[in-house]
C-alpha cells in the first residue's frame, strides 16, 4: 500500500468518523429541542383554553347569583290540541345585567310527562314583571299538568345561552 492510500484510509477512518459523530449529536439535539417546543405549544394551547373557558363560567355564575325570578301566576286552559298557558314572572335580586331570556317546561307528575322546552327571549327588567301568553305546553290535557318550571339564562360574548342553575317553579 502506498503512502497516498494510507493517508486516505487514515483520513476516512479518523477524520470523517469523528465529524460524523459530532454532526449526529447536533442533529439529535436539534430534534429534541424541536420536539420540546412542539410539546410546550400543545400544553399551552390546552391550558389557555381551560383558563378562558373557566372565566366565562365564573362570570355567568356571578350573574345568576345576582338575579332571582319567581312565577307569580300561571293560568292554563285546554286549547284546540294542547294546554295553552299564560305565565307572569317577576324578577328580583341585585343584578342589573339584562337576561337573555327564560326557558319554560311543563310537567305532569301524575303521568311522568314533560312538555317541550319553550324558549322566550328578552329581558325582564329588575324589580318588574313580564307576562308570557299563549305558551303551548305540548301536553294534551289541561287537568294533568301539575308544575311549570322557568329557568333564566344569559347570553355570553359569542351569543351562546348560559343557563342559570336556579329554577323557579309553580305548582297548580
Amino acid at each position: 500500500m502506498n503512502k497516498r492510500d494510507e493517508n486516505k484510509k487514515f483520513f476516512n477512518n479518523n477524520f470523517l468518523n469523528k465529524n460524523c459523530k459530532g454532526l449526529s449529536a447536533i442533529v439529535i439535539t436539534l430534534i429534541i429541542v424541536g420536539l420540546s417546543l412542539v410539546a410546550v405549544g400543545i400544553v399551552w394551547g390546552v391550558v389557555s383554553n381551560l383558563i378562558k373557558g373557566g372565566t366565562s363560567n365564573v362570570e355567568t355564575s356571578v350573574k345568576c347569583m345576582n338575579v332571582m325570578i319567581d312565577i307569580d301566576r300561571a293560568v292554563c286552559v285546554n286549547g284546540v290540541t294542547d294546554k295553552m298557558c299564560n305565565i307572569t314572572i317577576s324578577r328580583s335580586g341585585i343584578g342589573a345585567e339584562p337576561l337573555g331570556g327564560v326557558k319554560f317546561r311543563f310537567v305532569s307528575l301524575t303521568n311522568d310527562t314533560y312538555g317541550s322546552l319553550i324558549n322566550r327571549e328578552g329581558d325582564i327588567l329588575q324589580l318588574e314583571g313580564k307576562q308570557f301568553t299563549n305558551l303551548d305546553s305540548t301536553i294534551l290535557n289541561a287537568n294533568i299538568i301539575d308544575l311549570v318550571e322557568a329557568t333564566p339564562y344569559f347570553l355570553d360574548e359569542s351569543g351562546k345561552e348560559q343557563l342559570c342553575s336556579q329554577v323557579a317553579t309553580f305548582n297548580f
